[in-house]
C-alpha cells in the first residue's frame, strides 16, 4: 500500500508552483479588455503551473514569470492590496450582521420574558 505522503506530495508539488505563479501573475478580469482575454491569461498561467509540475521549459518559464513580475509588478500589488480591502470590507459586513443578529436575540428574548 502506498504511503499517504506519496500520494500527498503532488498535490504539494502543485499547490507549491501554484502559490509561486499566482504570486506574480494576479490581475483580474477588469485588467482586460474582454472575457477572451482573460480566459487567454487564465490558460497561460495554467499552462505555466503545468510546466512547472512536469519539469517542463522550467527556465523558460521562470524567466517569463521573471519579465512579468518586472512589467507588471505594480498593478499585482495594486490588485493584492484591492483583494484585501475587498476582504476587509466582507469581514466588516459579516461582523455587523453578527452584532445584529445577536441584538435581535437579546431583543426577543426580552419581549418573550415580559
Amino acid at each position: 500500500m502506498e504511503d499517504v505522503r506519496s500520494l500527498l506530495d503532488p498535490f504539494k508539488k502543485e499547490a507549491k508552483f501554484r502559490d509561486e505563479v499566482l504570486a506574480v501573475y494576479y490581475k483580474v478580469e477588469e485588467d482586460f479588455e474582454s472575457s477572451e482575454q482573460y480566459d487567454d491569461y487564465l490558460m497561460e498561467v495554467e499552462d505555466m503551473i503545468h510546466a512547472l509540475c512536469h519539469g517542463e521549459d522550467v527556465l523558460a518559464v521562470r524567466a517569463k514569470l521573471a519579465e512579468y513580475k518586472r512589467k507588471w509588478g505594480e498593478l499585482s500589488a495594486v490588485n493584492r492590496s484591492r483583494r484585501a480591502e475587498g476582504f476587509k470590507q466582507v469581514c466588516a459586513a459579516d461582523e455587523r450582521e453578527r452584532l445584529e443578529f445577536a441584538q435581535r436575540c437579546a431583543e426577543k428574548l426580552e419581549l418573550e420574558k415580559r
